[in-house]
């Protein structure tokens, strides 16, 4: 898969988890404050709010990002010149995660860490047993014939016409359209490439959502 199907599919997919985890935690809320508890939904921690979409996107390509310099540059012999490599393995992607819940108390590594994992899940792993389960499989990668940067490129290159008619690249094509479209609409580009949100209803980079803050 390319870019445009790895980060826009991860951007969609955080979108429909955050907003399902929301509304059903809005419901539990409300359930409650019907029993005579305080339980109004909590804008402010709705988990949507938090979704920083810089975040989601490096994730989404980091297994690739880490294992194509290992495979064209660093180290090709060491994993069978194969760009799917360690960072395409079972074991890196829960050593990301537990490392993000364990010892570190903020979302954005724990956003990286479940974005880097399903990069996993859309390139198909399961269907690349010895690599997913390495070294559980053995200490070797599968070997793959040797290729230069230029060479690698170039192959990339002449496989986007028939990419682009693969439904998952355009389906993510697609979000990216209108996460960009919803960015213009708003007039939030500086805000969004700053902090990796859009402003909520209204169009003003320092603009709050729509909480009416009074901070201008």
């Amino acid at each position: 898969m390319f870019v445009a199907g790895h980060v826009g599919i991860t951007l969609g997919a955080a979108r429909v988890v955050a907003w399902g985890f929301d509304a059903a935690r809005n419901r539990f809320d409300r359930s409650e404050g019907d029993s005579g508890k305080e339980g109004k939904p909590s804008r402010r921690s709705r988990l949507r709010d938090a979704l920083d979409d810089r975040a989601i996107a490096f994730g989404s390509l980091l297994p690739d990002i880490l294992d194509k310099p290992i495979a064209l540059i660093l180290a090709g012999d060491l994993v069978g010149n194969g760009t799917r490599n360690i960072g395409h393995t079972l074991i890196f992607a829960l050593i990301l995660i537990a490392a993000a819940t364990v010892a570190l108390r903020r979302a954005l590594p724990l956003t990286i860490a479940l974005a880097s994992a399903g990069h996993l899940a859309l390139d198909g792993m399961w269907n690349h047993a010895q690599t997913l389960f390495w070294p559980l499989t053995g200490w070797a990668f599968p070997l793959k014939e040797r290729a230069t940067v230029t060479e690698w490129t170039e192959s990339t290159l002449s496989a986007i016409p028939d990419k682009l008619s693969d439904p998952l690249e355009l389906a993510g094509l697609a979000v990216i359209c209108w996460i960009a479209a919803r960015v213009l609409w708003s007039r939030s580009v500086k805000s969004y490439l700053l902090t990796g949100r859009i402003v909520r209803g209204g169009r003003n980079d320092g603009g709050g959502g729509g909480g009416g803050g009074k901070k201008k």
